[in-house]
């Protein structure tokens, strides 16, 4: 039976960045190149790529006793908002405040110009609402103190935050919007702080971040949860579906699409084409939207997310839910985009979790 996830269960992130080579470097800014227009840092925040406007990031706060989720949004270089989320109320307080911000951009710290409550508030909400104003100012100020690190890989620094109860570890990835900002871990080892999810605003009607709710039925997926699982005594066949696309296993759907990346003999036209699909494919790698992964409906649990990153390739693999928040039939989205000679090799799988523990090297084998 799958039970919820405790923080102590939990260990500070399954992502692996092995991004040390300036090769490696090449193939990321190769990735991103097109990712230009809509990119804004936090004030005072050098990003080694800046958070793209309707991109946010929620995280699951543990200091507090119930079950709690502050949002982040950035909606333009000086638009942002802040969300708390508690399926429990707590002394009279609503379970919801959604606070929208505006910042002045030319200042290199958080310098607040407006700010609107969108939700009805009693007194019992002051303390919270402090609470996030603290966030917004802590994040930006000790993420700006890092700005000469090395977000190729992951950093962790060690301090001091009165906040989360004294010295605490914090690990900073540059895939996090907005701060970068993954894990606050006590001293003990407890998570306090982590990133659960990521999305991007597709439109303007998007309801993505306000209608976040948490999670329900997430998984333990650990070495008892895998022996348990029966291995596959055959290995599942590929069925064309069109387009590029298979279907694989009892639900398995899989892509493998290859595009020319060079400038020789493209024309105008099939280059800005081109630019357009690195930008997807790089989004859809390192930046997957909560509630989209194509045309299907995911949502994606952040603290199960592996990403390897070597000369040549970026490998990805997200837990996700294609029933909203509900995580009772959890699938894996599995990615590669790699450069191979002179084409561009972009490889997809979503397969049901239990379905990949059966024959993981096979699948695994289909996305390389």
């Amino acid at each position: 039976m799958m039970k919820t996830l405790t923080s102590k269960q939990r260990a500070h992130s399954a992502v692996r960045l092995l991004t040390e080579h300036s090769s490696r470097k090449t193939l990321l800014v190769l990735l991103f190149v097109s990712l230009a227009a809509g990119l804004f840092a936090f004030p005072g925040v050098t990003s080694l790529f800046p958070t793209t406007s309707g991109q946010y990031v929620y995280y699951r706060d543990y200091t507090f006793p119930e079950e709690t989720y502050i949002g982040f949004l950035q909606y333009d270089e000086g638009t942002y908002a802040i969300r708390y989320f508690t399926p429990v109320a707590k002394n009279g307080a609503l379970p919801i405040i959604e606070m929208y911000l505006t910042l002045d951009p030319d200042v290199d710290y958080v310098d607040i110009t407006g700010e609107k409550i969108n939700s009805p508030i009693t007194q019992n909400d002051t303390e919270v609402m402090n609470y996030m104003h603290d966030l917004l100012y802590e994040f930006g100020a000790r993420r700006k103190k890092l700005n000469d690190a090395d977000y190729f890989s992951t950093v962790t620094s060690n301090e001091d935050y009165m906040q989360f109860g004294g010295i605490v570890d914090i690990t900073w990835d540059f895939y996090i919007p907005i701060f970068n900002l993954h894990t606050i871990t006590s001293e003990d080892g407890d998570i306090l702080f982590e990133a659960v999810a990521t999305g991007f605003l597709q439109n303007n009607n998007d309801q993505s971040f306000v209608s976040f709710m948490g999670f329900e039925n997430l998984p333990i997926i650990d070495d008892y949860y895998i022996s348990s699982i029966k291995p596959a005594s055959e290995t599942p066949a590929l069925i064309p579906a069109g387009n590029d696309m298979y279907a694989v296993g009892s639900s398995g759907i899989l892509m493998k699409t290859s595009t020319p990346y060079t400038d020789e003999n493209l024309t105008a036209a099939e280059k800005a084409d081109l630019a357009s699909q690195l930008s997807a494919a790089a989004w859809q790698i390192l930046y997957p939207a909560a509630n989209s992964f194509f045309s299907l409906n995911l949502t994606q649990y952040l603290p199960y997310t592996e990403l390897d990153i070597n000369d040549t390739a970026v490998h990805f693999k997200a837990l996700c839910s294609r029933e909203g928040n509900d995580f009772s039939t959890p699938y894996y989205a599995l990615i590669t985009y790699a450069i191979n000679g002179i084409n561009l090799d972009y490889n997809y799988l979503l397969i049901p979790v239990d379905d990949y523990w059966k024959n993981a090297a096979f699948y695994d084998s289909l996305v390389q």
